[in-house]
């Protein structure tokens, strides 16, 4: 990863940090924007992705991370905002 100010969405390949501490590639099938539960209202990113075998996984957008092997296209929040207002 050259930057930061990139982003990823569906269909990129990412590493996914496992609950075992594993850094697994998957690809981005969806994201969805949802409360983190009943009792806390804060809204999380949610990505679902699917493994190189197979296997899907969910979970928040903190588990995933960009690869360094891949190429993803520069995003610059004050740009999309002033494309937002055109």
């Amino acid at each position: 990863m050259k930057s930061s100010l990139i982003r990823m969405g569906i269909g990129d390949k990412v590493s996914y940090n496992s609950i075992r501490g594993e850094f697994i590639p998957v690809k981005i099938l969806d994201m969805v924007l949802t409360p983190n539960g009943m009792t806390n209202p804060k809204l999380v990113c949610l990505i679902f992705a699917e493994t190189e075998d197979g296997r899907h996984i969910s979970a928040t957008s903190d588990k995933f991370f960009p690869l360094d092997s891949e190429e993803y296209p520069e995003f610059y929040p004050s740009v999309h905002l002033c494309h937002l207002s055109d």
